[in-house]
């Protein structure tokens, strides 16, 4: 494990609330895995490596989200959703406050915006615009560009914010023709000039379709076909970062 005297309070709040419990779990599913795992210190280190702003307080530790985690995977071995993992910390500046990261900013949405923490509006049809965002993942973005009033556009409401005008504008629906990949928003891609969903789990991907954010694109054991399979804690780079 990390030593003690290298970390700041915040770290090493983050270390014993949560990364201990996490990479002993961790070790588990990657033994299960059939995976070496270089251990728990090194897990600790790389964890540590996503969340740089936790030495001068800009950053904090959210106990219930960590809570939430861990219980997730206290008897499974499937990945948290990013957006959970992601707000295991939070930001302590509010709107109007400096920021050099989006992750020293407060809440969600939040952007920090030309170096100042922003809590955008949610967007609509013809509202200027910084980023697009689903209620599903997390809603948290550094950006130098954008339209007053700097909303956020968000996919549930069938819209993005288009990276030309910087305004919200409707998603091209599934099924329908598309030029590029955002038009179709962050359910759905752009194949063949065609807006198609996202391949969910058991689905075949590959050949130019991806699977959806909360899956990855698995081949079977022969190699000859290629699902879309719950992503799992342990996989290379998260046994041995």
């Amino acid at each position: 494990m990390l030593g003690t005297d290298a970390l700041s309070p915040g770290a090493q709040a983050y270390v014993n609330a949560y990364l201990q419990p996490y990479c002993t779990r961790l070790a588990e599913c990657c033994a299960q895995a059939g995976l070496a795992y270089s251990g728990i210190g090194a897990c600790e280190a790389y964890e540590l490596g996503f969340v740089k702003y936790l030495d001068d307080g800009s950053e904090v530790i959210v106990p219930s989200v960590i809570q939430t985690v861990l219980d997730q995977i206290k008897t499974s071995c499937d990945q948290p959703s990013y957006a959970l993992i992601v707000a295991t910390t939070d930001g302590t500046r509010t709107s109007g406050q400096p920021c050099v990261a989006v992750d020293q900013c407060a809440g969600t949405p939040a952007l920090c915006l030309d170096g100042t923490c922003m809590t955008p509006p949610r967007g609509k049809a013809g509202d200027g615009c910084a980023v697009t965002c689903d209620d599903n993942t997390d809603c948290k973005w550094g950006t130098s560009g954008g339209k007053s009033p700097n909303a956020v556009c968000y996919d549930q409401d069938g819209l993005r914010c288009d990276s030309t005008t910087n305004t919200c504008v409707a998603v091209t629906a599934v099924g329908k023709a598309c030029t590029e990949y955002a038009e179709c928003g962050t359910h759905a891609e752009c194949l063949n000039g065609i807006c198609q969903a996202y391949a969910q789990v058991g689905q075949e991907c590959n050949n130019g379709r991806y699977c959806d954010s909360s899956h990855a694109c698995m081949s079977n054991s022969s190699g000859t076909k290629s699902t879309c399979q719950t992503l799992s804690l342990a996989w290379s780079g998260s046994c041995s970062p």
